[in-house]
């Protein structure tokens, strides 16, 4: 009776059977011994029937079954194709050279996905290591076969990898809001490098038409080189955040000369409509005591109606007003912003056309920053990589018998 249950549990079938089950509580461990019928043949590569040439002994980890972890052990048939190599035969129930059964690394990619490696392999009573392999095998399997023809718009942008100005760059799909591709460090040669590699699927630049960056000249220099076709655009949260960078700046070169804006950078940044009806008050105390950084914040405040401008004829027209009464004004840290705006004006204005919101891509960017902190940093590259794409790649990572 219990041998018809693992037989229909493993999903086998002639000529394999269940040869004996044995049950150790002592060490709870319950061990399963599958064989095959005398006399039989299997299918070789060459989908031949023939005769079992030698047999190997194996085991596989499988499931628990209930608070018992569960091993397979069986010989394995060695078979010959028609240019007399001998290959062992396909197994139903796990891949070849693998140490785990289907179901047990299926189980592993699932929980991967919402757990540390380090918590799951001491819930599984495994081996961190082994591990990570598996979810290193499907995730490569299945980077070989994703499609990267219908792609027509990305966001791109990076993120931090560790301390030291160490950066990671991610590609992200416009459409489905996920990563496509990942690279270690940033600028122009890192994002040549992707190119290289998602060409091998059917990629095509001249099937991009939109790319959302930040303001990096690497950027900007490796999609005009790569991808004339596309049009580039800078997004409004770039935009304001370098803008309130000049800000902080200008708040920081007064600080020296009027104590009290020493810690008000929270005031001057935040967006007026969250802040509390005191910290308006305190606000609104600090402008009547410093025109040269209340003026500058008032520059800050009015760039936001060029993004709400529907047409480019009168955004553009704001937009040249507001540069001309930056440069009229003695405050360099925001001359400095007209002089970058200047310099990237096409990708400004054509946010006016496409409306990218980049929310998104910070949003993916701190799911990026919770899978590393939740495993205490991770010093293999290719490691973090994998965790990545298992969590939010563009193309689903394949079921164990997909990929078999």
């Amino acid at each position: 009776m219990e041998k018809e249950l693992f037989f229909k549990a493993l999903w086998l079938w002639r000529p394999w059977y269940i040869k004996e089950v044995k049950l150790d509580v002592g060490k709870e461990r319950l061990d399963i011994y599958l064989d095959f019928e005398k006399w039989s043949k299997f299918k070789n590569n060459d989908w031949d029937l023939v005769w079992v040439e030698q047999t190997v002994n194996k085991t596989w980890k499988h499931l628990f079954f209930w608070q018992y972890p569960t091993y397979l052990h069986a010989r394995i048939p060695k078979l010959k194709d028609n240019n007399w190599k001998v290959k062992m035969v396909k197994l139903p129930w796990a891949r070849e050279w693998s140490w785990f059964t289907l179901l047990f690394e299926s189980l592993v990619l699932s929980l991967l996905k919402h757990m540390p490696v380090s918590k799951l392999a001491e819930h599984l009573q495994e081996n961190d290591e082994r591990l990570m392999r598996i979810a290193t095998y499907y995730v490569n399997k299945s980077k070989k076969q994703a499609d990267y023809s219908k792609i027509t718009r990305w966001w791109i942008d990076e993120t931090s990898r560790k301390k030291w100005h160490n950066y990671l760059t991610t590609f992200i799909n416009f459409d489905t809001k996920k990563v496509s591709c990942i690279v270690e460090w940033k600028g122009a040669d890192t994002i040549k490098a992707i190119v290289e590699d998602i060409e091998i699927h059917w990629w095509k630049r001249k099937n991009i038409n939109e790319i959302s960056v930040d303001f990096s000249k690497a950027f900007t220099s490796w999609v005009n080189k790569y991808m004339p076709n596309a049009s580039i655009v800078y997004d409004r949260y770039h935009f304001m955040q370098f803008l309130s960078n000049a800000l902080d700046e200008v708040r920081r070169k007064e600080a020296k000369s009027n104590k009290l804006l020493k810690w008000s950078r929270y005031l001057w940044l935040k967006n007026p409509n969250n802040l509390k009806e005191e910290n308006l008050l305190k606000l609104e105390e600090l402008k009547r005591n410093n025109s040269i950084l209340a003026e500058a914040y008032q520059m800050k405040e009015n760039i936001k109606e060029f993004f709400e401008k529907d047409s480019k004829k009168s955004a553009e027209l704001f937009l040249k007003l507001w540069c001309d009464w930056v440069m009229n004004s003695k405050i360099v840290p925001m001359q400095k912003v007209v002089k970058t705006i200047k310099t990237h004006w096409t990708g400004i204005m054509n946010y006016i056309e496409k409306k990218i919101n980049n929310w998104i891509v910070e949003w993916l960017n701190s799911i990026i920053q919770t899978i590393k902190r939740r495993a205490r940093w991770y010093r293999n590259f290719d490691n973090f990589k994998t965790m990545i794409y298992l969590k939010l790649w563009d193309f689903s990572i394949l079921s164990s018998k997909d990929i078999t």
